[in-house]
């Protein structure tokens, strides 16, 4: 008796090995896998796609193992990019890697109006208040980049007017209704002008003193040179000489050659980007994690951007903002965590689809008096000394001031699992952006989710041109084939929670004898009497509804 008990026991431990091996990483190949965490690894994040706005890939990488353990949204948008990055070529994936952090303001008019509408109840009122109540409204627009045209025409043909403050004029076309104000946010030699914008005379906007619309679009060159000189540095006069002399000597060589002098290396919107930071940018130290110029700029402009907003947004007035990071950001659940204490609702998602990738923060119902309010712990005190810290200033911000305490931070991403709340979950947002990712991949030429086989087949159908059909007497002398069950037609990958990468590198030999092809052979089902129509019949059923005339039979 001992003995077979003995016996009934290994089976069930070999069984769960089975079941273990049935995981994605189960199914794909040591290569595979290397290469996955090779190109996880070299984007400095966990989420593959680097953090080229605030170069913190150690606090993403904090943010990634919080939410990963309590929401599913973050498997459903790691399982796209575990996927691309484990299908795409070179090049391919370093396009699916650039094109979220460049493709923004693409479908602004959609965005604006039925996006938002459907996901605040205010929205559409608010836009339709110039016309209604017959009056004339303005919105404050203040950013980094100027208003899109499409958005400019979109507010304009409602009766808005608007004051632009930023360093770029509007687009062209609504002078009549756009006042521009140049001011750059995040330029210390503007500091002073734009801090007046909040005194008694309001600074260069002396009217209206309130707005009840504000749009804060702080977007940036995320393919900026990384090798740009920080004043702030020790040695950066002596950094800056020796560039100058190395400036001069080539253009020295250049000239004394009779050589056409080569175009001036731009920093466009489609240029690589800046390879991975230093280890001494990645790690928490005694300083924080901030050590460039360029990430206190954006820094900057983001702080005099809010605090304008919120300081000239008028009582129950709207705020909108385009989030220039990743969608798992711990600087994100700030901002919209600071935001919750002074709105009636706050909603942070994604438009779907690859047209266009930028996450918006939309709060609605601003409460005037409780930003207004000097007691502590009610919200407007606490942002107001966070805007005035002497922490903000040149060369002493750090991106990790811009976090929540860990009892906050888990509770701003909670808001909205429950599906109760009236505002959209982050879990909600990053399943989005799963979506969206995935619609990438289909827009490079690969499908997700699915064997290789499969995929090329459905990338070859959905191409142009349709595949030549056969006679149907060539129908009529082939075998009718039996047709494959629907539920391993395609088959899907099953749901990923977690890649470790470290585990991936360390993988031997055996993980490839043990591993299972992506798709196992399924053995077909036996013949009924009547089998099932064959697959040209069905791919071609106009050919077959068609009453051409007397049925033909066989030879």
């Amino acid at each position: 008796m001992g003995k077979s008990k003995a016996k009934e026991v290994a089976p069930d431990d070999d069984d769960e090995a089975l079941e273990e091996d049935t995981s994605i990483e189960g199914k794909w190949s040591l290569e595979e896998r290397q290469r996955v965490a090779e190109r996880i690894e070299a984007s400095g994040t966990p989420l593959g796609l680097p953090d080229a706005a605030f170069d913190a890939p150690s606090m993403v990488q904090d943010a990634y193992d919080a939410m990963i353990q309590k929401s599913p949204g973050v498997e459903v948008m790691m399982e796209a990019i575990l996927q691309a990055a484990r299908r795409m070529d070179a090049e391919n994936w370093q396009r699916f890697q650039q094109i979220p952090l460049l493709h923004v303001h693409q479908d602004d008019s959609t965005v604006h109006s039925n996006l938002f509408a459907q996901n605040e109840p205010s929205w559409r009122p608010l836009l339709q208040r110039p016309k209604k109540r017959k009056q004339s409204c303005a919105f404050l627009h203040m950013g980094t980049a100027p208003m899109t045209p499409v958005l400019a025409d979109f507010l304009t043909k409602l009766g808005w007017s608007g004051i632009c403050v930023g360093p770029m004029k509007p687009p062209p076309g609504n002078e009549d209704l756009l006042q521009f104000v140049q001011l750059d946010p995040a330029e210390a030699k503007d500091q002073f002008q734009i801090d007046e914008l909040l005194g008694e005379t309001g600074g260069l906007v002396p009217s209206p003193p309130t707005f009840p619309l504000a749009f804060v679009n702080v977007l940036f060159n995320v393919n900026e040179d990384s090798s740009l000189l920080d004043p702030y540095d020790d040695d950066y006069e002596e950094k800056l000489k020796e560039r100058q002399e190395q400036e001069a000597a080539e253009a020295e060589a250049k000239k004394a050659a009779g050589k056409k002098k080569k175009k001036d290396t731009v920093v466009q919107e489609n240029a690589e980007l800046p390879p991975v930071p230093p280890s001494t940018v990645a790690g928490y130290g005694v300083v924080g994690l901030t050590r460039g110029h360029r990430v206190r700029r954006r820094l900057r402009a983001i702080k005099n951007c809010l605090a304008i907003t919120l300081g000239r947004l008028a009582k129950d007035g709207s705020l909108v903002m385009v989030w220039p990071g990743l969608p798992l950001h711990p600087v994100l659940f700030f901002i919209a965590g600071s935001l919750r204490k002074l709105f009636q609702r706050v909603h942070v998602f994604s438009p779907e689809g690859s047209k266009t990738f930028e996450v918006y923060i939309l709060a609605a119902g601003y409460k005037r008096d409780k930003a207004d309010s000097k007691v502590p712990g009610m919200g407007g005190l606490e942002i107001r000394s966070f805007f005035e810290d002497t922490w903000r200033c040149d060369g002493l911000d750090d991106v990790l001031l811009w976090t929540l305490a860990p009892l906050e931070e888990d509770e701003e991403t909670n808001i909205g699992l429950t599906g109760k709340s009236s505002v959209m979950s982050y879990t909600q947002l990053w399943k989005t952006w799963g979506t969206k990712l995935t619609s990438l991949a289909l827009d490079l030429g690969m499908l997700l989710g699915q064997d290789d086989g499969a995929a090329a087949a459905m990338v070859k159908k959905g191409s142009k041109g349709t595949p030549p059909t056969r006679s149907k007497k060539a129908k009529a002398k082939e075998k009718p084939k039996v047709k494959q069950p629907k539920a391993v037609a395609v088959s899907e990958e099953p749901s990923i929670r977690h890649f470790d990468a470290s585990q991936s590198l360390g993988s031997t030999a055996d993980a490839v004898s043990t591993a299972s092809p992506a798709t196992a052979p399924v053995q077909a089902p036996p013949a009924a009497s009547q089998p099932p129509p064959t697959a040209e019949a069905a791919a071609a059923p106009a050919e077959s509804a068609a009453p051409v005339g007397p049925a033909e039979t066989g030879p």
